[in-house]
């Protein structure tokens, strides 16, 4: 069949909507290709948006939890252990033993604690001498000049956040210590450790439900996973291990986070 001819032998009128539609077509596909990768583009955008905004939200009652955790253990540690000290001067008060003796007994139980996994006691006096330690070296040395030390010996009680490199790290860590003023004896008995060692002192329950409250479209949900691959908060599988229950995705979605740590991740998933 011959379409030209059958083109000229149709009325001006079918001619005209042919060529109009012939015009047309590319054209409306054309505007509905941009059209879809717009919309595509800004629902992704907003997406990202949201989850990005929803995740923030959610490390910062994270972190506000564990700082608060962090806070309340050293407070407690640092408190008993100065009414510790409290029962040998009140000793040396009434003759049972001498200040030198008194003092290093109360050295001794302060010195044979651990906080954490590594944290310790230690006391210094208002002019930033180290008075009890655990380090022998440390021991007497006058550390005024040390950012920390000098907060120490103006506000004498009350919580620090620092960094620290202790002699054999690699880097400094961020630490926290609680102080308490001893005024007697001028010690500021001070609790410390590196922050990253409370992970067994963070009590989940202060965050876990506001973080189930954040969902996402009708199925989204938010869900925590700590670095050995523990499920902290989840919907479905709170408290299991992804790698030792087989819930691992084809795309390998939680060995990616957990050497990514942030960021987007794409991925497949089919909920029980």
């Amino acid at each position: 069949m011959d379409l030209r001819k059958v083109l000229r032998d149709l009325p001006i009128r079918y001619r005209i909507v042919v060529a109009c539609t012939a015009l047309f077509v590319p054209f409306a596909v054309l505007a509905g290709a941009l059209s879809y990768l717009v919309m595509r583009d800004t629902l992704e955008t907003r997406i990202n948006f949201e989850l990005h905004n929803a995740t923030a939200s959610m490390l910062d009652m994270v972190q506000t939890s564990v700082r608060l955790s962090i806070r309340n253990t050293l407070r407690s540690v640092s408190e008993k252990n100065t009414d510790i000290v409290q029962l040998f001067y009140q000793q040396q008060l009434r003759g049972e033993l001498s200040e030198a003796q008194a003092k290093f007994r109360a050295a001794e139980v302060l010195l044979s604690q651990r906080i954490a996994k590594s944290g310790y006691l230690y006391c210094l006096d208002s002019r930033g001498t180290i008075t009890v330690h655990p380090e022998a070296g440390v021991r007497d040395r006058q550390l005024a000049d040390v950012p920390f030390v000098n907060e120490q010996m103006r506000r004498k009680n009350g919580y620090i956040e620092y960094d620290w490199k202790n002699p054999g790290d690699l880097q400094a860590r961020p630490k926290a210590l609680w102080m308490t003023y001893f005024e007697p004896w001028d010690w500021i008995i001070s609790a410390t450790a590196y922050r990253d060692e409370f992970d067994q002192v963070v009590n989940i329950d202060d965050f876990r439900e506001s973080i189930e409250s954040i969902k996402f479209m009708t199925s989204g949900y938010s869900y925590v996973l700590d670095s050995a691959g523990k499920l902290i908060v989840h919907p479905i599988y709170q408290g299991e291990n992804v790698f030792n229950k087989g819930l691992e995705t084809p795309g390998e979605l939680f060995k990616t986070m957990l050497i990514q740590r942030k960021g987007t991740v794409r991925y497949q998933w089919q909920n029980p």
